[in-house]
């Protein structure tokens, strides 16, 4: 388990971890007790990385906790390569999202996965006349959007800009858009918030959005800032490892778009009956390919249920999103809604059903 502030022992932690063969579980400090409680029996937790402030505050867990910014001293410990080599298969992390039921349920993301991600978004976002390819971690470690900020930079010979869990978002992201840095990886949310900031020079030469429906007055705003800044609207669940199809927005009056599949991604859109429907024919989006997640911890009924076996493809799965859209004849999708009572609230999936339990 992880439990930091942002800061340089996030990235230390992280990569501790999956270089050692474990898994990492994000653990939100501002998740509620209940919460917590959950997620550390569900994952059998063997240990917390945490920091001297919140050692007092573990009411939530009884096991082995390792505060790193007081307890980690380098020169104790052995500088060579670990010898470790994890498979493409071994989980990489587990992160929690909003379940019907009332209970949070876990996304499993293996190395492949996160490894076909990241390396695709390097080429893809990164392969350009950008000034540089640092990015800024200011959200948090628990929402899977985080992903793109946290690894990118160091994939690419970037730097990772950590910004404070204590301040207000409002001056981070003043901060951020002056600083210099290239790439942001941002929500709508935090785009409505830049209208009010009254910035006068915003340096961002791309911004990646995700997390919910990316608007023509988001694009305005960001264009108002930087007319030259490149704008990608990603989409895709947890369940698919940070995204699934991208779409790059040119102008703030045309139709925004989910987009095209990434690399190894596949997009299928089904009627009732499992069947494809035609170009122009609204259905549910399904998701296969290399970033699908092995399904939810501990909660095999649930995974049978949303990841199905391929109607068209023996031996492979797809996700069942349960969003509606269609097909375009340039082989652009575009995405029309919910097929049940999901919402996004800055970003993040919520099950009604958790509420009403």
């Amino acid at each position: 388990g992880v439990q930091l502030k942002r800061s340089e022992w996030v990235i230390v932690s992280i990569l501790g971890i999956l270089k050692a063969g474990g898994v990492y579980i994000p653990i939100d400090s501002d998740l509620p007790s209940k919460r917590k409680s959950f997620i550390i029996e569900d994952t059998h937790l063997k240990l917390l990385i945490t920091e001297a402030e919140y050692v007092l505050d573990l009411t939530f867990y009884n096991g082995n906790t390792f505060a790193i910014d007081v307890e980690f001293i380098a020169s104790d410990h052995d500088s060579s390569a670990l010898t470790v080599a994890s498979n493409e298969n071994d989980l990489a992390y587990i992160i929690y999202t909003s379940g019907s039921t009332g209970q949070p349920k876990g996304v499993m993301i293996a190395h492949g996965s996160l490894a076909n991600y990241v390396t695709w978004a390097k080429t893809f976002y990164l392969y350009g006349n950008l000034s540089n390819t640092n990015f800024g971690l200011f959200t948090s470690l628990s929402f899977d959007l985080t992903i793109t900020s946290l690894f990118l930079p160091i994939i690419s010979g970037g730097i990772l800009n950590f910004y404070s869990s204590d301040e207000e978002i409002s001056t981070i992201l003043r901060s951020y858009f002056e600083s210099g840095i290239s790439c942001i990886k941002l929500t709508p949310a935090h785009i409505s918030m830049l209208e009010g900031l009254n910035i006068s020079s915003a340096k961002v030469e791309m911004a990646v959005v995700g997390g919910e429906e990316l608007r023509a007055s988001h694009v305005a705003i960001l264009k108002k800032l930087n007319p030259q800044m490149k704008i990608y609207n990603e989409y895709g669940p947890t369940e698919a490892t940070v995204e699934c199809t991208i779409y790059e927005v040119k102008a703030v009056e045309e139709t925004i778009l989910i987009g095209h599949p990434i690399a190894n991604a596949s997009i299928l859109i089904l009627n009732e009956f499992a069947g494809l429907q035609p170009i122009g024919v609204y259905g549910e989006i399904y998701i296969g390919g290399s970033g699908l997640a092995q399904g939810y911890l501990n909660r095999e009924d649930l995974t049978q249920e949303k990841f199905i076996d391929h109607p068209f493809q023996s031996g492979a799965r797809l996700y069942r999103t349960g969003d509606l859209g269609r097909w375009l004849p340039d082989g652009n999708i575009e995405y029309s809604g919910r097929k049940d009572q999901q919402v996004k609230i800055r970003g993040y999936r919520i099950e009604l059903g958790e509420i009403e339990n």
